[in-house]
């Protein structure tokens, strides 16, 4: 499914609003006993890469109307009509900081949103990478770009100086991946949390 108009389940009503950005949709949904209404924002999906030098990621510094301030987030963006997720990743990569990845690991597919958001999103992990000459700052979207060690970035997650849930989402699934390497401890395996 390449955007929510196409829910096989639901009745598109109205095409609110159609752009190269976004769709805002009016669907409704017959439930047992009441048709249900939604409106759906419809992003596209979305692809990021999470690239490693070391112990450092590659992190992008982009203004963010809602913070009204910069953030740092790991590259990524729109997937395009045609294109596949893994290369889509690449791309925005390389466009957003010049560096050119290759042997993308599938890191966490995800949704944002289940009832009034459509933006499937896949995260890849790679450590190879080239840095070319490409000048990214002339795009108009990101202003900049930094390697930031793995700690430094767990610590401003955790202070909030780092809030992008697409770049927080990343940094947990490869700590997650990197935990799995190691035997997990369970102190008492009789008691239960429920």
């Amino acid at each position: 499914m390449r955007d929510a108009s196409d829910l096989k389940h639901a009745r598109l009503i109205e095409t609110i609003i159609e752009n190269r950005y976004q769709s805002l949709y009016h669907m409704q949904v017959d439930l047992k006993d009441t048709t249900r209404d939604y409106y759906v924002t419809d992003y596209g999906v979305r692809a990021g890469l999470l690239v490693l030098n070391g112990n450092r990621v590659l992190l992008t510094k982009q203004y963010r109307l809602l913070l009204n301030d910069y953030s740092l987030e790991i590259p990524g963006g729109k997937v395009e009509e045609n294109e596949m997720p893994e290369d889509a990743a690449i791309r925005e990569c390389f466009e957003e900081t010049g560096v050119l990845c290759s042997r993308l690991n599938h890191l966490v597919s995800y949704n944002p949103s289940l009832d009034n958001l459509f933006n499937p999103t896949h995260i890849f992990l790679s450590s190879n990478f080239e840095v070319t000459d490409k000048d990214y700052l002339n795009e108009g979207e990101v202003v900049g770009c930094r390697w930031l060690d793995l700690e430094e970035c767990f610590r401003m997650i955790s202070s909030s100086e780092i809030s992008d849930t697409f770049t927080m989402i990343a940094v947990f699934a490869y700590l997650h991946r990197i935990q799995q390497a190691e035997p997990i401890h369970i102190k008492d395996p009789k008691r239960r949390n429920c």
